[in-house]
């Protein structure tokens, strides 16, 4: 999976999400009190800090981390420009190399999805629940295995966007409960001529219930699952759950 032109127009292919209801969202389970911003977060997988640049202007102390170069320089550089104190560091979270605990940690947008092994993901959840603080907080959320297979799997979607038009093709596996995303980019240059970029993506489909198995067997106290941006219980449709794991 490769990043360098992604992180480019990153926020161009995303400015229809409003990152603010996700962040609302979020302060609703950290337990804060009003003017209280000492919650110390770490968000993994965090790209270009569409919620870590927010979270920090509000006031909280933020760690953030990516593996790749080309989102945490763009991440870097609109935190420079609001003249934010976060600190961003490159690691794969599935090696993390971290000495701090935190009151919160975060994977949003898809990051547990890029974990494609169930061993990986097992090591992944530990090292989260070492990092936490007692009585901390571990909220990421999924896209369902039902959008990876019945929206995604099979089905070809394309945009103009002005400048940028992208063509997805998605091929889900049932036997490796993958989806293969195969992402084709032209971009006008000054010259009006249109440069083709290629990203190739894969994510594993994961059934919530056996999530929630898994993270109670390492050791989270409550596992709570929501459908999208909601306080309802995941459906059979969601297209994405979020998980709210607290650590006693």
């Amino acid at each position: 999976m490769e990043y360098a032109y992604l992180a480019r127009i990153y926020d161009h292919l995303m400015e229809d999400v409003n990152y603010e209801n996700w962040i609302n969202y979020i302060e609703h389970f950290l337990g804060k009190k009003e003017g209280d911003m000492k919650n110390q977060i770490l968000e993994l997988a965090c790209g270009t800090g569409n919620i870590s640049i927010p979270m920090g202007r509000k006031g909280y102390e933020i760690t953030a981390i990516d593996r790749s170069v080309d989102m945490l320089s763009q991440a870097q550089q609109k935190a420079n420009d609001l003249d934010l104190n976060i600190q961003f560091y490159q690691q794969d979270m599935l090696n993390l190399q971290l000495q701090e605990r935190y009151n919160t940690i975060l994977c949003l947008c898809d990051g547990v999805n890029y974990i494609l092994d169930l061993e990986d993901l097992r090591i992944f959840f530990l090292k989260v629940y070492s990092l936490l603080r007692e009585g901390g907080v571990f909220i990421f959320d999924i896209s369902t295995y039902y959008k990876l297979k019945e929206i995604l799997g099979g089905n070809t979607y394309g945009e103009d966007l002005g400048n940028i038009t992208y063509l997805w093709e998605n091929y889900f596996s049932p036997e490796e409960e993958k989806v293969e995303m195969d992402l084709t980019f032209f971009q006008e240059n000054k010259h009006g001529l249109y440069e083709k970029h290629k990203e190739f993506h894969i994510q594993k489909a994961y059934r919530h219930q056996e999530l929630c198995s898994l993270l109670k067997k390492i050791g989270f106290s409550t596992v709570d699952m929501y459908h999208e941006l909601s306080f309802n219980p995941p459906k059979e449709d969601s297209h994405r759950i979020f998980f709210v794991c607290r650590k006693q």
